[in-house]
């Protein structure tokens, strides 16, 4: 440069200014990115990791430093602050979440029945499941007591046909005995109560016969 000012001895001064550098931050879930959260960030200001994204039946924690779910490096809470994640200016930070699927359990409710038992059964979601073997029965004895007409006291026995399971006490069948079911819930460690559906067996009254009486019914006292 020449003849910047003719003043003698005069002074030009030149300025320089720096501006902020900008990078990017990326948020990947299992492998794909959830382009909503993206975060434009600039150099020397603090942000924010975004929110974990929801995902139905599994459970999400922690942003994690490394790509792969076996090496997943440093962890990240979200909500946490961060800056100055990178110097160079367009420079992209990313940052990975992985999901596991949340485990429930089945309860069994025997809903009227007489004997048996039946352990709580454990499920994973997305993972397709036969329900255990109905293990319990319905059993009623009737005791005929023929009230000293002579005769001696018999006893008949009705044995409920199990039918299958219902989603409360008193609602229909919705699932069949042993029937293969996935995602029941998609919250981890619920207990989902399945109950028994039974269809009642009958006993034949018999008829007394007593000389000199007329036969007029069975009472319960």
């Amino acid at each position: 440069f020449s003849n910047l000012t003719s003043t003698n001895g005069g002074t030009v001064n030149r300025y320089a200014y720096t501006d902020a550098k900008s990078y990017t931050v990326k948020y990947f879930l299992d492998g794909t990115e959830q382009t909503s959260l993206r975060q434009t960030c600039t150099y020397g200001v603090s942000y924010n990791y975004k929110s974990l994204p929801a995902k139905t039946g599994y459970a999400v924690t922690g942003w994690w430093a490394g790509s792969s779910s076996s090496n997943k490096g440093m962890q990240y809470i979200a909500g946490s602050s961060f800056s100055n994640l990178t110097a160079t200016s367009g420079g992209t930070v990313n940052r990975y979440a992985y999901s596991t699927p949340i485990t429930y359990q089945i309860k069994f409710n025997g809903n009227g029945s007489t004997s048996g038992s039946m352990s709580n059964q454990s499920f994973t979601y997305n993972v397709a499941q036969n329900l255990s073997a109905n293990a319990f029965k319905r059993t009623f004895t009737v005791t005929f007591n023929f009230n000293g007409n002579g005769q001696s006291n018999s006893t008949a026995t009705a044995n409920a046909t199990f039918d299958g399971w219902a989603k409360t006490s008193t609602g229909a069948k919705v699932y069949s005995d042993r029937q293969n079911v996935i995602n029941l819930s998609s919250v981890n460690g619920a207990v989902v109560n399945v109950y028994a559906k039974w269809i009642d067996a009958s006993v034949t009254l018999p008829t007394p016969t007593r000389t000199g009486y007329v036969f007029s019914g069975w009472y319960t006292s």
